[in-house]
């Protein structure tokens, strides 16, 4: 599917991030948890908000950066477009990445022996994420910054002909 990077929109983050989300624990301070039983239920459920919202933030900064370089957004409406788009919504009782990852991370929490299976989702999530994160950030350069990146990546030895030749890898026999 050909991607049209002159247009503004804004991406919602898909199912590609829930499993990474959900694996996530970030650690709270001893003194934070005024019962320690619910100390490992903030921790399970503070992981994915944060998670989710770092990634979308980052998806809607590299997505709309084209905009403003080309002056179609100002700044200060990009940067408002990236603080609304870390609101989970949603559209016609359609679930939120948030909601998603909230519930697999309890999920998780009660049934433990779901580490592995989300450990192999999350592994390849990730690859997706990598891929729309460093489509986003090819997408926001202009052509001679394209030019210079190219230059760079050839003089220490990288190999960019999938981004040469086109949107689609191509495997080399």
């Amino acid at each position: 599917m050909p991607r049209n990077p002159e247009a503004i929109t804004v991406p919602r983050p898909g199912l590609e991030i829930v499993p990474f989300a959900a694996l996530t624990r970030i650690p709270l301070p001893a003194c934070a948890a005024a019962y320690p039983r619910l100390r490992l239920l903030g921790e399970a459920t503070l992981g994915p908000l944060v998670i989710c919202a770092a990634y979308q933030t980052l998806l809607t900064a590299l997505r709309t950066e084209a905009s403003v370089r080309r002056g179609e957004l100002k700044r200060h409406r990009q940067v408002k477009l990236v603080l609304c788009s870390i609101l989970p919504e949603t559209r016609d009782g359609e679930a939120s990445t948030f909601s998603i990852g909230l519930t697999l991370s309890l999920l998780r929490l009660l049934v433990p022996s779901l580490t592995l299976p989300f450990a192999l989702w999350g592994f390849l999530g990730i690859g997706h994420v990598s891929a729309k994160l460093i489509n986003s950030f090819w997408d926001g350069m202009n052509d001679r910054e394209r030019e210079e990146l190219k230059r760079r990546v050839f003089a220490a030895g990288a190999n960019l002909r999938y981004r040469l030749d086109g949107w689609d890898v191509t495997i080399e026999a």
